[in-house]
């Protein structure tokens, strides 16, 4: 018997390749996260990403479109909280 090990994440950077993004209830529109990223040029991240760490590794919770929004803008960190 392994115990699991839920942390919720502070709010900081982190690196886009470390997210474990998993399966997502919907698929991530093209349009709407090209738009997101047009925002984010403009102006800055205004909702960070949620993350939960599940045995020190930082898993998706919601931003499936504004992580693939900074990977059009090619950064290679996100907010997250």
């Amino acid at each position: 018997h392994q115990e699991c090990i839920v942390k919720l994440v502070e709010t900081g950077s982190f690196p886009i390749a470390d997210i474990i993004i998993g399966d997502r209830l919907r698929l991530v529109d093209e349009e709407w996260a090209a738009g997101i990223a047009a925002s984010v040029q403009e102006t800055h991240l205004q909702n960070p990403i949620q993350l939960l760490l599940i045995e020190g590794k930082p898993n998706l919770v919601a931003g499936a479109h504004r992580i693939r929004a900074f990977q059009l803008l090619e950064r290679t960190e996100i907010p997250a909280k």
